[in-house]
Parts: C-alpha cells; structure tokens; sequence
C-alpha cells in the first residue's frame, strides 16, 4: 500500500494562513515552483481544490520544521505562527509529531506560549527523544 505526501502551502502570508496539500499521484516535484529561499511548494494555481487537504482527511505522522527544538517536545518556528495554527486545526486522533533537525538545533530549552503544540519526537543524527507532553498539549 503506497502513501499519499503533503506539503505547505502558504495561502495569506499577512493573515498566516497555510494550507497542506497532496501531491497528485505521478505529479514531478521538480515540476513544482520554488520559493524565494529555493524551496519547492505545490503551485498555487486553480487544481489547489481538487487536491487533497490534510485537514480533512486526517494524517499518520507530520514532520515538523523549526529552528530549534527542546527534549520536553518545544519547538521554536521562524515566529509566524503557520504551523502551530494548522497543527491546532487538525482532526482528533491527533497525529504523531515528529521534528527532524541537525544535532545543533537541539538546545536546552525553547521559549513556549500557551498556542504553542509540542512535539511528540525530536529526531536528530544522533539521538531520537521521545517528548512527554501534558494531556492538553
């Protein structure tokens, strides 16, 4: 059984909306448009209804970006907000959140607000921590 991938989208950049998204089945990533920073995102063009939301459908597991990342699950983003806005939307059961980072990014403790949604895991080359988060996090 094959799996199906998402990928941000941000729709209102001064209102921090973000979409995340299918890939069409034999859709080519490199077909994709990239950002300023390089990065490719699904095109924002008129199919973006016909793809697949994952916050409709429900997801496994969601890899996580940040700038660093704490062993009690805190995550510090570039300060937007989009993720901890989409991951808040999300249909229950809840699904795993895993943060991907380099060993550096890993630091003591990261500054958290109450809208702030922990990590289930922090994984890095080195290590895999598997955060303890409070019932309502």
């Amino acid at each position: 059984d094959g799996c199906t991938c998402f990928f941000p989208l941000i729709t209102d950049r001064k209102r921090g909306d973000m979409r995340v998204i299918s890939m069409f089945n034999g859709e080519n990533w490199n077909d994709w448009p990239k950002d300023k920073w390089g990065i490719r995102h699904p095109p924002s063009n008129n199919d973006l209804d016909s793809r697949l939301d994952s916050v409709k459908v429900g997801l496994d597991a969601v890899i996580v970006p940040g700038v660093a990342f704490d062993a009690q699950g805190g995550r510090l983003g570039h300060g937007a907000g989009f993720y901890d806005r989409w991951l808040a939307q999300l249909p229950a059961p809840a699904p795993m959140l895993v943060a991907a980072c380099v060993d550096e990014q890993v630091i003591p403790e990261v500054p958290c607000d109450i809208h702030d949604v922990k990590m289930d895991y922090v994984v890095s080359a080195s290590s895999v921590l598997r955060c303890a988060k409070p019932d309502n996090a």
